[in-house]
């Protein structure tokens, strides 16, 4: 098999040689499938030699319709020094060889286009390089914490391999990236090939984790049979979780996440240095949640209760301790999270405009002894409402639009308010100012129907995460951003005239109250608006906010 996209530059004498495979993109998460064969190779230490390179041009869309930021992820690079070009960088897909090691090194960028093509050209390369066995390297976010040993899962085609590795043959179907129809290839011109996958955290799934990479190397160590000296790596590995252990105590929220991952892991993920998970085995015990042994539409409210207990009644006994045990850990951080919380909300309390926080908490203090349904919240708020109201009914939240939707909030809280109505719940909705720009004829439908809404504005006065977006970019660019008046005020911002929401809603039939810049005020404000709605009507109060 030959391919015209590859390119051989040298023939190094390998035998049976295993052809390590990185490609960045979507299974090179954390830079873990990259970073494992760069310090495989030494970045120069070992022996390695470039020896074969696919083509770039028939794989790659360049000029990718769209703005200016998008098209440049597609665009190559181009570096000028003193008016000439010193660096220009095309996609890099990069065969080595170290013939010491008997190995072989690809490092490329998972293609736009022609996939099979591409996939193809590696495996012709393999073959011509005297490679045996296919090895793709990659890593996946997952539930886990960053404080725990690496999770590896593999994959093999070959029956002896399988065997070598403790996997059964794999009985996945799916989605798939590139190595996906690498593999395909491998198989289909009688090739071996294995995959190797190190779960990573997914909330630090945007920066490299040299933790995995270590992982990764050391069991990569165990399928070669080659030694790696990665000093270097285990002191990367090492600041990387300091780093991470001090960003995640700085953050209430994520630190209460990874302590439940931490409970969790505990109980679910038994990381063997010897054994791997078969992909058939995960590939059942996720398909054993899938089927149905008897279909019964129900309603949930209704049977959750009793499938919770009869869930309780199947674990076993030498199971209950442990989950019991889980149980608590897990309580205990959520209460200590939970104080650090409501230490954070009593920052800037007093302040005018008033805080997200208190905005939140002042609601809470009115509807706490109501049937309450939160029914949308548009703006950013510092996602307050979840870390300080007691959600405990299904109906407590009713969800966001899914894709950070303008607009959706303030017809979405009709909707549901009208739902509500006639099932005897209170609604009430945190309506940020731009959102309700875009359907403002929402309210007449409201007032047109009676339908009960508590409609608390957080008004920032401004499409807030596009004006701190401009901010950033004005900064980066030493421009002037101004917020208001007559010098370049920026375009997002809601200001300058102010807008009325209040009067705005009283045009179309609502009682409404504001502006409301005293926080003082709040509180017996939002009773009386309380009142309004329980009594069959909508009400609005325009409150002005911090930014978030």
């Amino acid at each position: 098999m030959s391919s015209s996209a590859l390119t051989i530059l040298n023939e190094p004498t390998l035998a049976k040689a295993t052809l390590l495979l990185a490609l960045t993109g979507w299974m090179d998460g954390g830079s873990v499938s990259t970073g494992t064969v760069k310090q495989l190779m030494g970045m120069g230490r070992r022996t390695a030699r470039q020896v074969a390179r696919i083509e770039p041009d028939e794989f790659y869309i360049y000029n990718f319709p769209g703005d200016m930021e998008t098209a440049s992820i597609f665009r190559p690079h181009v570096k000028y020094d003193a008016g000439l070009v010193t660096d220009f960088d095309m996609p890099g897909n990069t065969f080595w060889a170290d013939e010491r090691a008997n190995l072989a090194f690809f490092i490329g960028k998972e293609p736009n286009l022609r996939w099979r093509t591409f996939a193809d050209s590696i495996v012709s390369a393999a073959e011509q390089l005297g490679v045996e066995m296919v090895v793709s390297l990659g890593a996946l976010m997952a539930d886990v914490a960053h404080t725990r040993p690496v999770p590896i899962t593999g994959l093999a085609s070959d029956p002896d391999l399988v065997e070598q590795l403790g996997m059964s043959r794999s009985s996945y179907e799916g989605p798939t990236g590139i190595v996906g129809v690498v593999h395909d290839a491998c198989r289909r011109h009688g090739m071996t090939s294995a995959s190797l996958w190190a779960a990573v955290p997914h909330y630090v799934a945007a920066v490299p984790n040299p933790k995995a990479a270590l992982a990764l190397l050391r069991r990569l160590e165990g399928l070669t049979g080659i030694a790696v000296e990665a000093s270097e790596l285990e002191d990367a590995a090492e600041r990387f979780t300091e780093q991470v252990d001090q960003a995640v105590s700085a953050n209430p929220e994520i630190e209460e996440l990874v302590a439940n991952l931490e409970a969790s892991q505990e109980e679910d993920y038994e990381v063997s240095t010897q054994d791997m998970p078969s992909a058939d085995d995960l590939a059942q015990d996720f398909q054993r949640f899938l089927s149905v042994d008897v279909s019964m539409p129900a309603d949930s409210e209704a049977t959750l209760p009793a499938l919770i207990e009869a869930v309780k009644a199947a674990i076993p006994n030498d199971r209950k301790a442990a989950i019991e045990k889980r149980g608590e850990a897990a309580k205990k951080n959520k209460t200590e999270a939970h104080a650090r919380t409501l230490e954070a909300a009593a920052l800037a309390w007093d302040a005018s405009p008033i805080s997200t926080a208190r905005l939140v908490m002042e609601t809470w203090g009115q509807i706490k002894n109501e049937d309450w349904s939160l029914v949308a919240q548009s703006g950013n708020v510092s996602n307050w409402p979840h870390r300080l109201w007691p959600m405990e009914k299904h109906y407590h939240w009713l969800g966001q639009s899914g894709g950070y939707g303008v607009g959706y909030g303030a017809p979405a809280a009709v909707g549901a308010a009208l739902a509500n109505r006639d099932l005897g719940r209170f609604s009430v909705s945190i309506q940020g100012d731009g959102d309700l720009m875009y359907a403002p004829g929402v309210l007449w439908t409201a007032a047109k129907h009676k339908i009960p809404l508590l409609s608390v504005m957080h008004n920032n006065r401004g499409y807030h995460q596009e004006l701190m977006h401009v901010q950033r970019l004005s900064s980066f660019r030493n421009r002037v951003a101004s917020l208001g008046g007559d010098i370049g005020p920026i375009g997002t911002s809601i200001m300058n005239p102010d807008i009325e929401y209040h009067k705005l809603a009283e045009s179309m039939g609502w009682w409404a109250k504001g502006p409301i810049t005293d926080p003082e005020k709040l509180g017996p404000a939002i009773k009386e608006a309380v009142a309004v709605v329980k009594s069959g009507q909508p009400a609005l109060l325009n409150v002005w906010t911090q930014p978030r």
